[in-house]
């Protein structure tokens, strides 16, 4: 059987009605048994040299694999499985504790995306301290998926045709729970009224969420929106090429990283939209969350609040739109910070990583 009729097999098992019960109690157990059933014996059989997993559902089947070829193994962690949004249902974190506690010490090299998380890591499971590769877009476009594509749009401000004497604050990424965006169209509402903000900004705040949406959590940032009484522009924008959107919110004023701390995966999360903001020269108000908050402080990045108080969201907004010019990088300094954070520079550290296997 091919790897495309395995990967079709997998899924028709996932949503046989047979395994849904058992699924749901033992996800985590359920998941590695099916992709295990699924994709070893072909991935054994190619006998490869090193095996990566990207994800912490697929780890113990790449040990497996690894194991049975004398094959090195690699695990990515994009986020602490164990604490992420929505939290686990009691059962499952214990499925992944046990896991990660059995493969984690077995892989050769760990990536994560933040330094908290690496210590997080190194520290629960005892093993090396893991490699932090920055969730950043490349510093130039690349070639990416037909269906990917957005053609025609490179500059939001156009394309929502907002006026000179306006101020656009734009998020990117999806419209969904726990971001924070709630607290953000208060925290605007309420710097909006601010007497010497309408006077440099008499066209008032626009603020645009890009990405995907979730319908109750768009209604509910409307209501906020009606219930503050409408005083900012808001805009829901679709989601934009991953290789254009650097450039699609230069024409923005700033960008807004909110968060609120509900997850240990989130206090320490370090977000791809805070480095399209950085590749994008734009100053971040950003929630204080503590690695996030470390990045902007240390590098001059912006203003952070504290995550769950929109006064501070507004005073934060208004300290950085009040004193804009002292926020916007020389092209000396933006050019730096663009080779220090994007993913040119963290791919030195991955393929460093490999060559050492």
């Amino acid at each position: 059987m091919g790897i495309l009729s395995r990967i079709q097999r997998f899924g028709y098992s996932a949503a046989d009605s047979r395994f849904k019960k058992f699924s749901l109690l033992f996800h985590t157990v359920s998941c590695d048994l099916s992709l295990r059933m699924v994709f070893q014996k072909e991935m054994t059989d190619w006998q490869p040299d090193i095996v990566h997993s990207h994800d912490g559902i697929s780890l113990p089947l790449a040990a497996k694999v690894a194991e049975a070829c004398n094959a090195k193994l690699v695990f990515d962690s994009h986020e602490l499985e164990t604490h992420r949004n929505p939290p686990l249902p009691w059962l499952r974190k214990m499925q992944v504790v046990h896991l990660e506690k059995k493969y984690l010490p077995k892989a050769d090299v760990i990536f994560t995306v933040g330094h908290k998380i690496a210590g997080y890591l190194e520290k629960t499971y005892k093993i090396a301290r893991p490699i932090v590769l920055f969730n950043s877009p490349r510093k130039k476009s690349w070639p990416i998926l037909e269906r990917q594509m957005t053609l025609d749009r490179s500059d939001i401000r156009d394309e929502l045709m907002i006026r000179d004497g306006a101020f656009l604050i734009v998020h990117t990424g999806n419209v969904t729970f726990n971001r924070g965006l709630e607290q953000a169209v208060i925290g605007l509402s309420k710097a909006a009224d601010n007497a010497d903000f309408m006077e440099k900004y008499p066209r008032g705040i626009h603020f645009a969420m890009i990405g995907n949406r979730v319908p109750a959590v768009v209604n509910r940032i409307e209501a906020l929106h009606r219930k503050y009484g409408e005083n900012i522009g808001l805009h829901f924008v679709p989601p934009i090429a991953p290789n254009g959107i650097v450039d699609y919110i230069k024409t923005a004023h700033a960008c807004i990283s909110p968060g609120i701390p509900l997850v240990l995966s989130y206090e320490f999360g370090m977000p791809n939209k805070l480095f399209e903001a950085i590749l994008a020269g734009r100053p971040i108000v950003a929630a204080d969350l503590v690695e996030k908050k470390k990045l902007i402080a240390d590098n001059q990045l912006g203003v952070s609040y504290e995550a769950d108080n929109t006064d501070e969201l507004a005073a934060a907004f208004l300290e950085v739109a009040l004193n804009y010019d002292t926020y916007i990088r020389s092209p000396e300094r933006h050019e730096a910070l663009v080779e220090k954070f994007c993913w040119e520079a963290q791919e030195k550290k991955l393929l460093e990583a490999y060559k050492s296997l």
